[in-house]
């Protein structure tokens, strides 16, 4: 985020009085108070523990009586959490006072002051930005946390490590925000904030999340995406969905459907699934038509996924969300995403990350239902996206936002949606949305509509009307990249292909959102047959503290960012050599992610037609001599002709 989270700017944003971490608040009014009488764990030693579902939350000592207790003969009773996790053990020497503190008074050394009835911990804040798991775009990012009552300060831990063993470097905030003193290392990276009230530093530590150091500074200061980490240990994790899995035919699309996950690790992916969801509506569900990272949608700093089954409850279609942890991926969905009550709709279709749309730290997304119907005479087809909001707890199942766009017949208004990143770099995430370009307004009629809209988010929310939208395409359809850095300057950018054609127009963001035109065309790519099915950003595959371009369809094409832009000249990458049957190798490229934690990222190209509609996903790593030729590991569809993994 660019702005402070304090006072009224930044749009409105407050730093409100919370202590809400994992889902489990206390009252930050007067704190928790740790005066109690017995032997028990010190309050002096470590707090340390986990929120029910996995995340850090903090946790009093626990006594031998169950209680959190600071010895010496204290009065008040312990406030404890029932969460999950203990402390050490140990007990103060000396005599204590009623204070807590040997000799009376509050102990500072043990994060205590003085309150309305006594002692009391100086309580953490609770994390707002950059939301865990995404990109900033400089190596000297402005932390944003909401302080907790009784707090006016913040005490800022980076570590190299999630349990904070390796503190690369602390530091004090000023009121919500705070800010490295000196450019930090580029990769993954750990955070953690203690609350402050004075020259008292608390003990309890809020919960830990991670973001992604460039290698260069951009002028601009934000942040977005998400990189898939499930686990929280640093590597970058793959998801990867086999939709029609139970079909048992490659033509007949009555798959229940599956969603693996794969663990990256220093050394690379693991090819072994860590976990496999199989969808929960039966055949013809879909299960895995699209799957990926959500975000981190509870604010526990660990990535959660989304699944869309478009095919579920007779192509009314659901999505749904499970919850990453220290354990890896949960099996049972947080919450149900469901849209129209009559179909067909096609809900979940497209499924994506929105980013933090209100500000609000927690993870927000968005479904596509292209098959909705509208009102009125023109109802065939006209679509529909939604937009849900994250909290403590994760996603809310009821849209905050419901969006339209050019109410016609057919326009399939959310067949792709996606974060667009922070165009604009305001610090709130921004959105994409796809409608046909022409479609039928009469028996012999035809008008051209925008490719794709773009809306703003804010404090509010996101926008219900459109910022801008990008100029006509082909009415094959079009596909889009969003959300990548193309030239350097802090705002994302976006990039636009259609379908059958052989080329894609590049639209630069800046401060008041994109331009009205595009900034640049990619020449085209011959024999290729267009860019067809996807373009991608890239992430920094080289290396070069610059943001690249993916563009695929039998063939992938990779375009290296530079600070005047795209470089037109892609390097190609081609098949491996193959006995298989019909190959569509770019249908998806699955996730651009860092897999080793080597510093470049990797890209994992889905080939779901490979081998009789089997399937498979190949894995290519990035390097300082850019994508690798071949892949280093394949990972194969095992679930017979029809799976389509990838």
């Amino acid at each position: 985020m660019s702005c402070a989270l304090s006072g009224s700017g930044c749009g409105g944003r407050t730093a409100v009085g919370i202590f809400e971490l994992g889902g489990a608040g206390f009252d930050s009014s007067g704190g928790a108070s740790v005066t109690s009488a017995g032997t028990g764990a010190s309050a002096s030693g470590a707090f340390s523990g986990g929120s029910p579902n996995g995340g850090d939350g903090p946790v009093f000592d626990a006594g031998p009586n169950g209680g959190a207790s600071h010895a010496g003969g204290s009065q008040g009773g312990a406030t404890s959490n029932a969460g999950a996790g203990t402390g050490e053990a140990g007990s103060d020497a000396g005599a204590a006072g009623a204070s807590g503190a040997p000799g009376g008074g509050c102990d500072p050394n043990a994060g205590l002051v003085q309150g309305p009835g006594g002692c009391v911990a100086v309580v953490a804040p609770r994390l707002i930005a950059p939301l865990s798991t995404s990109t900033v775009t400089s190596r000297r990012p402005s932390l944003h946390s909401a302080l907790a009552g009784g707090t006016d300060g913040v005490h800022i831990e980076i570590c190299l490590d999630r349990a904070c063993q390796s503190v690369l470097t602390a530091f004090d905030g000023s009121a919500s925000l705070a800010t490295p003193p000196a450019d930090l290392q580029p990769g993954v990276l750990f955070w953690r904030a203690f609350g402050k009230s004075g020259a008292v530093t608390g003990k309890v530590a809020s919960a830990t999340w991670q973001f992604i150091v460039p290698r260069r500074s951009a002028p601009t200061d934000t942040s977005w995406g998400t990189t898939l980490d499930v686990n929280g240990d640093g590597f970058a994790d793959v998801f990867v969905g086999a939709p029609m899995v139970g079909s048992n035919s490659p033509f007949t699309p009555a798959g229940t459907g599956r969603a693996y996950l794969f663990l990256g690790s220093k050394a690379g992916l693991n090819g072994t699934p860590a976990t496999s969801l199989t969808g929960p509506d039966g055949a013809k569900g879909q299960f895995g038509s699209v799957a990926g990272s959500a975000g981190d949608v509870n604010g526990d700093g660990y990535a959660d996924v989304i699944v869309g089954a478009p095919g579920a409850s007779t192509n009314l279609g659901r999505a749904y969300v499970y919850l990453g942890s220290a354990a890896g991926l949960g099996t049972i969905p947080q919450s149900l995403l469901v849209g129209a009550t009559t179909g067909p709709a096609s809900f979940g279709a497209s499924v994506a990350s929105a980013g933090d749309l209100n500000g609000d730290g927690y993870g927000d997304v968005i479904v596509g239902a292209p098959l909705t119907r509208g009102e009125g005479s023109l109802n065939s087809f006209m679509g529909r996206a939604y937009v849900f909001l994250g909290s403590a707890s994760g996603i809310v199942n009821t849209p905050v936002v419901t969006l339209r766009g050019w109410e016609a017949a057919g326009s399939k208004y959310g067949g792709l949606v996606a974060s667009a990143g922070d165009v604009n770099a305001d610090g709130f995430a921004d959105l994409v949305v796809s409608d046909r370009p022409y479609v039928q307004v009469s028996a012999n009629g035809y008008q051209a509509a925008p490719a794709f809209y773009a809306y703003l988010g804010g404090a509010a929310g996101p926008a219900t009307t459109p910022a801008f939208d990008l100029e006509n395409q082909n009415w094959m359809g079009s596909t889009v990249a969003s959300g990548c850095d193309l030239n350097g300057d802090g705002h994302a950018d976006l990039a636009v292909g259609t379908m059958g054609s052989t080329s894609a127009a590049i639209y630069l963001g800046n401060d008041s959102g994109v331009g009205a035109g595009s900034a640049s065309t990619l020449g085209p790519q011959y024999g290729s047959g267009g860019y067809t099915y996807t373009l991608t950003c890239g992430g920094d595959i080289n290396g070069d503290g610059y943001q690249d371009l993916l563009a695929s369809f039998d063939q992938i094409f990779v375009y290296s960012g530079a600070a005047t832009g795209l470089v037109d000249s892609p390097a190609i990458i081609t098949p491996p050599v193959t006995a298989f049957g019909p190959t569509v190798y770019g249908f998806r490229i699955t996730q651009v992610v860092d897999i080793d934690r080597d510093g470049y990222d990797d890209v994992v190209v889905g080939a779901r037609f490979d081998n009789n509609f089997v399937g498979r996903a190949l894995v290519y790593m990035g390097s300082a001599a850019g994508l690798s030729a071949l892949p280093s590991l394949i990972l194969p569809g095992t679930d017979g002709p029809g799976g389509e993994l990838g």
